[in-house]
């Protein structure tokens, strides 16, 4: 209660103290005050490290150090609730180093000998989302040496998550946010890490985004944001996967497959109200984080509206990317459109011209909500689609037959994608 009332005004050296004080009395090696002590010693970190202006005045050992000893909790917690033997004396780097946490430096590393879920030093599973929390302070601010623990943290938060089962909670949040948090700071630096994450990131999204249990949908819907974010970055790394990796392709029609059919049960789906028309006239799109041509969404648009958008640039992203190897394939036809031999390729062109079929075919579907997605999915991709002039005609051709369509905001979608 102390350290929350007056965590704000501590200076530097108390801060310092503090964790210090935490780090070294919390792992004791006799199992015994462990337990009792960590709730409430946990809370006390938590509550230092949650002021960015403590974090940014650590040193950079402390930072590693204080950092260290997060991982190893989390990763003793993801191990014990896994099953697994990790040898006691595994460690992190900083943590068997010196630091200028001078008093017991060797006293920082946690107990990590192996325990029933009943034992007094088992790390539990609340400690462990404490402790996820406080990692995602310590890498939040602003002159954080995250390079230096790059793979340690997006490992440890990996391991965090394939380890708290298929169920959504609030923890959830945190630990995507974390993840965003790395991959802004390193995805140009750590470009194979960044692979290897949305190899395994994929999966845990397409299972979390349809699960419902959660007592509020406020928490749901902060929870999809940053994972819409996590998307977002990824979206380079996941194209160079997609066009090695044939494996990969699965995974993402899982996700897309899962967040299309979500969005379309949306009783909210983005609506032309939400779109400002004044960019037509050759106002500046520069500043949209998300542009689909020369549209963006309308100044001071609701949150609802900002989510739909963005569900609906994850969709067009995942659609291209389904697509990746066709387009690669597409444009060595058009280089070499004579030296391709027919017979062993008697459908090939066939199927790659056709760029847009399965939109196209969803769009007649007696379903009101999947008509519009597909629209609305074929309206953000347009605009980068660089279609043959033939298919493009093509594609306009059928798009207009939907300009009559009767069904609510049917034809003004439809119009929206030619205009495009």
């Amino acid at each position: 209660m102390t350290i929350r009332a007056g965590a704000e005004k501590l200076k530097p050296k108390t801060v310092k103290a503090v964790i210090e004080h935490v780090t070294q009395l919390l792992p004791v090696d006799d199992r015994e005050n462990f337990a009792s002590l960590s709730k409430f010693y946990l809370k006390v970190l938590s509550s230092v490290l949650e002021h960015d202006a403590h974090i940014e005045h650590l040193e950079e050992a402390d930072w590693l150090s204080t950092v260290d000893y997060c991982l190893q909790g989390i990763e003793q917690y993801s191990s014990d609730s896994a099953g697994e033997t990790i040898p006691s004396s595994r460690t992190f780097p900083s943590v068997i180093a010196a630091t200028s946490f001078s008093a017991q430096n060797s006293s920082t590393k946690l107990s990590v000998r192996l325990s029933d879920g009943n034992s007094p030093n088992s790390v539990t599973r609340r400690n462990s989302e404490e402790l996820l929390q406080c990692l995602l302070y310590l890498i939040s601010a602003s002159n954080a040496p995250i390079l230096e623990r790059a793979d340690d943290i997006l490992h440890g938060i990996m391991h965090f998550l394939e380890s708290h089962g298929s169920f959504v909670s609030p923890i959830h949040r945190v630990a995507f946010s974390a993840i965003n948090h790395m991959l802004s700071a390193t995805s140009t630096d750590k470009t194979s890490l960044s692979q290897a994450l949305a190899l395994r990131l994929v999966p845990i999204i397409s299972h979390l985004w349809s699960s419902k249990i959660l007592p509020k949908d406020g928490m749901l819907n902060s929870i999809k944001d940053e994972m819409l974010i996590t998307i977002l970055l990824l979206r380079l790394h996941m194209e160079r996967v997609a066009t090695h990796g044939e494996s990969f392709e699965h995974k993402l029609e899982d996700l897309e497959a899962a967040l299309r059919m979500e969005y379309t049960k949306h009783r909210d789906q983005l609506q032309l109200d939400d779109l400002d028309m004044s960019t037509l006239i050759g106002e500046s799109t520069e500043k949209t984080s998300i542009p689909i041509g020369m549209l963006r969404l309308r100044t001071h648009a609701s949150q609802g509206a900002e989510r739909n958008w963005a569900i609906l640039a994850a969709l067009s992203i995942l659609d291209g990317l389904l697509h990746v190897n066709e387009k690669a394939l597409l444009s060595h036809a058009g280089d070499n459109d004579g030296e391709i031999d027919s017979s062993k390729h008697p459908r090939k062109r066939r199927r790659i011209a056709r760029r847009f079929d399965g939109l196209l075919e969803r769009i007649t579907s007696q379903d009101l909500e999947e008509s519009v997605v597909a629209l609305q999915t074929l309206l953000f991709l347009l605009p980068g689609s660089k279609l043959p002039q033939q298919d493009l005609d093509e594609v306009l051709e059928r798009l207009a037959l939907y300009i009559v369509d009767r069904r609510h905001g049917v034809g003004s979608w439809a119009m929206l994608c030619i205009a495009r």
